[in-house]
């Protein structure tokens, strides 16, 4: 069985790209041949998709599994307090630093709510 805490990780990380993809939960839902309350119990983080329904959420988004299953907000908080000062366009790859400035976004978004 899945943990709480690994639930609550996936949903986070699922709404997270639905809001930065401007995604319903009811498309992707469609998209994934599943019905919007089991969609919806995977955002609230009361159920927990098959790795099948995972890897199509991963390639549907763009991104690998580990961003939908790893704890990526505490992972890019550690990354960001730690390169303090730090040059984005020289110290990481093309895909990091997107992920770091969707984060950015994300994080202001929730700011201003």
């Amino acid at each position: 069985m899945f943990s709480i805490e690994l639930k609550r990780i996936f949903a986070n990380n699922l709404n997270y790209q639905l809001e930065i993809n401007q995604k319903t939960q009811k498309e992707v839902a469609d998209l994934l041949d599943v019905s919007t309350s089991t969609f919806g119990s995977w955002c609230t983080a009361d159920k927990m998709p098959r790795m099948d329904k995972i890897q199509m959420l991963a390639d549907y988004f763009g991104i690998v599994k580990s961003s939908l299953i790893e704890d990526k907000q505490t992972s890019l908080a550690n990354l960001a307090t730690h390169y303090e000062g730090t040059n984005l366009t020289e110290d990481f790859k093309e895909e990091e630093r997107e992920e770091l400035l969707n984060y950015i976004k994300f994080i202001k978004s929730k700011r201003q709510k």
